[in-house]
């Protein structure tokens, strides 16, 4: 019985990771939006940090999951250097579209990261971590992968598995990866992990041999993740982030739900159930929109991201745009800082926002 459960719980995750990494949100995600401007009107990237290590100036903002070419090109042409990948998202289909825009920049200026997802709690073997990894590159359909992640770690222990580090030792010394990391979303995920963000960055610090992380932070777990980000700092180890900001991530969850729902897919009580934690605690936090009448999701939205952004122990921040609509609108951010007024109104908001405690964890 416990056998079963950990199967159907490892099925429902990389299900997961592959419809939400590729953001399944349905028709009126592909649209084609701002029509009106041209590409070169679009805001530019203003702000480049170190990531780490690596000594490359990555972009504050950064491209997630790319949900189609034009989206992606447009980014890149703005300035974006950075794109995050993932073997699994759209069954590879993700690093194929990356594959044909890239072949029209020049990749040296381009920071290109996968991920590899681990099978039964551990990687098969060397060979075949070799093998897969020269699979992402054949469809990104370049000679290397700037930072090849273990995608979705749920506990510290996969952190030292030997075929994928072994594996990772070859292909440096071929050329073929420069660099490694990890992604982990804490509790900020369809499932409970088995160990806490701060266990899982924490330990892959300590064993350093790891060079960048994709992590979850945001204005409503600043505590922890202020301390995970000082403690990065400190052993000189790039940080990306996702799940930037809980207001945006109901929405993202919501327009999946909604999407698949339009296509005749049952999105399933995971699904349905991920999307209904954070509307049920963005109810909670309603008691703030009823004594700031004046506060709108995009103003909360905008204060999260320049939460992060300003942050400069936060690198970049990964940016799931669906169209040229959200490309002119956040993009606009960047190499802004937060306001005091909105420092203040996120400080507001969090009074309702984690009001309740079962809610405490949510978002991290």
């Amino acid at each position: 019985m416990k056998k079963s459960r950990s199967n159907r719980r490892k099925f429902i995750r990389n299900s997961a990771l592959a419809l939400f990494g590729a953001h399944a949100i349905g028709k009126t995600g592909y649209g084609m939006s701002v029509k009106s401007k041209r590409e070169d009107e679009l805001p530019k990237i203003k702000r480049y940090k170190r990531l780490g290590r690596t000594g490359f100036q990555i972009s504050d903002m950064s491209a997630g999951a790319a949900v189609n070419e034009t989206v992606l090109r447009a980014m890149l042409n703005a300035g974006v250097n950075y794109i995050d990948a993932g073997e699994v998202y759209e069954n590879g289909n993700t690093e194929r579209r990356i594959g044909e825009v890239i072949k029209d920049f020049d990749r040296k200026k381009l920071f290109i990261a996968s991920k590899l997802l681990e099978e039964n709690s551990y990687f098969k073997s060397k060979e075949d971590v070799i093998d897969r990894t020269r699979k992402v590159l054949e469809r990104l359909q370049t000679d290397y992968v700037d930072c090849m992640k273990i995608h979705s770690v749920e506990s510290a222990k996969f952190l030292a598995d030997n075929a994928f580090h072994e594996a990772m030792d070859v292909l440096k010394a071929e050329g073929r990866v420069r660099y490694t990391g990890i992604s982990c979303h804490g509790s900020a995920w369809l499932l409970m992990p088995e160990d806490s963000l701060e266990k899982v960055i924490m330990t892959a610090i300590e064993d350093g041999r790891f060079d960048m992380f994709l992590m979850t932070y945001n204005f409503a777990v600043a505590t922890v993740g202020d301390t995970l980000l000082a403690a990065c700092e400190e052993k000189d180890i790039g940080t990306v982030i996702m799940k930037s900001n809980p207001v945006m991530l109901y929405q993202q969850l919501d327009s999946m739900v909604k999407g698949m729902e339009e296509q005749g897919r049952d999105p399933g009580d995971g699904y349905r159930g991920w999307r209904d934690r954070y509307k049920e605690q963005r109810e909670v936090a309603k008691e703030y929109f009823t004594k700031y009448d004046k506060t709108t999701d995009d103003e909360l939205i905008e204060a999260g991201l320049k939460f992060v952004i300003s942050n400069p122990r936060a690198h970049s921040v990964v940016l799931p745009l669906k169209n040229l609509e959200e490309v002119e609108k956040y993009l606009a951010f960047s190499g802004t800082n937060l306001e005091p007024a909105q420092a203040n109104l996120l400080d507001n908001y969090l009074k309702y926002y984690g009001k309740i405690g079962k809610f405490s964890d949510i978002s991290f």
